[in-house]
C-alpha cells in the first residue's frame, strides 16, 4: 500500500503546478493584450520598475513578482490582482 503522505505530497505538487500555470497564462494574456493596444514589454517593465529580463521571467513562470510589483503590474496592465491570480468567484474583467 502506498504511503498516504507521499500521495498527498504528489497531489499538492500537481495542484500547485496547475495554479502556477494558470497564473502564468493569465499574466501572458494580459501583457499580450497591452502589447496589442500599443504598449511594449519594455515600457511595461519600466512602468513596474523592473528590467525586461525580469518581466520575461515572470511571463515564463520562472519567478513570481513580489507583492509590491504585483500591484504595479495590475496598474500597468489595467487589471485587478484577481485577473492575474485567478478566482473562481469572479470573471476576468479583461476577457469581456
Amino acid at each position: 500500500m502506498p504511503n498516504i503522505f507521499y500521495i498527498m505530497g504528489k497531489v499538492k505538487e500537481l495542484w500547485s503546478q496547475a495554479i502556477w500555470e494558470r497564473i502564468t497564462k493569465n499574466l501572458n494574456d494580459l501583457v499580450n493584450l497591452q502589447v496589442a493596444r500599443g504598449k511594449t514589454k519594455t515600457s511595461i517593465s519600466c512602468e513596474i520598475g523592473v528590467k525586461l529580463p525580469t518581466l520575461c521571467h515572470y511571463l515564463s513562470g520562472k519567478i513570481f513578482p513580489a507583492y509590491d510589483t504585483l500591484i504595479k503590474l495590475c496598474l500597468a496592465l489595467d487589471c485587478t490582482y484577481e485577473d492575474i491570480l485567478g478566482s473562481l468567484d469572479y470573471p476576468r474583467t479583461w476577457q469581456k
